[in-house]
Parts: C-alpha cells; structure tokens; sequence
C-alpha cells in the first residue's frame, strides 16, 4: 500500500501544536486499556481511604479530563497531562499497598506492569512532540 499525500494529509499533524490522529487515539485508547486492567485486577479495599487518597483521587480524575478534553481537540497540553496521569498512577499503584489500602499480592505486579508500560508510552509521546 503506497502512502499517498491524501493520507499523509489526514494523519500528519498540520501545526508545530497539533498532534497526529494517530498519537491522539493512541493515547486515549492507552488510558481505557490501563484503567480497564486496574479496575479488573484491584481487589476489595482493606481500609476507608484516607483524606490525602482522595485528594490524589480527585487529582487523577482532573488529568484524566484534561487528557480527554486535549486529545480530543488533539492539543499538546492532552499529552502533558496524560504523562502526568500516568505519574500519578503509578504512585497510587504504590500508594495502595504500603498505606495498608489494600494487601499486597500478586495484582500489585499486573498493575505496575501496566501502570509502568503507560508512563512509557506517554512520556514517548510526550517527547516525540508529534
């Protein structure tokens, strides 16, 4: 298959601000996978979560708009704040078992594999700035 000018067109990000099609539904795609995997793998709380838990709770959920909404509208502030998304993921990933939030077993390995596959991949687009 031979890349066209018209496809080139439709991918290609067509300002210095813009992303390309492809790492904006990449990097949506990329939240719902992770946060699909986390949801499936956590188990049942052993504690409440402390005032400091939902802070950062509240935190994830902001950078979690704000990498929609950007992404969408395909800006470069979408990628920032999915790095910073996937940051804070994976300090919570660490968070919850040595806060005593949930016991430690083996879905901590499973979502700190994927938490830390998605700091890869956001920081990759976070520094390709295409």
């Amino acid at each position: 298959m031979a890349l066209t000018k018209e496809r080139l067109r439709t991918t290609a990000p067509t300002t210095a601000k813009e992303l390309s099609k492809r790492t904006s539904y990449s990097l949506m795609g990329a939240w719902v996978a992770v946060l699909a995997v986390i949801e499936i793998l956590e188990p049942r709380t052993a504690e409440a979560i402390p005032l400091w838990g939902w802070i950062a709770a509240y935190a994830q959920l902001g950078t979690i708009v704000a990498a929609f909404v950007g992404l969408t509208r395909r800006a470069r502030y979408g990628v920032t704040a999915t790095l910073l998304g996937s940051l804070l993921l994976l300090g919570g990933v660490f968070a919850c078992p040595a806060t005593g939030h949930h016991a430690f077993g083996l879905w901590w390995m499973g979502e700190f594999a994927a938490s830390l596959a998605f700091v890869g991949v956001s920081a990759n687009a976070y520094f390709r700035r295409s």
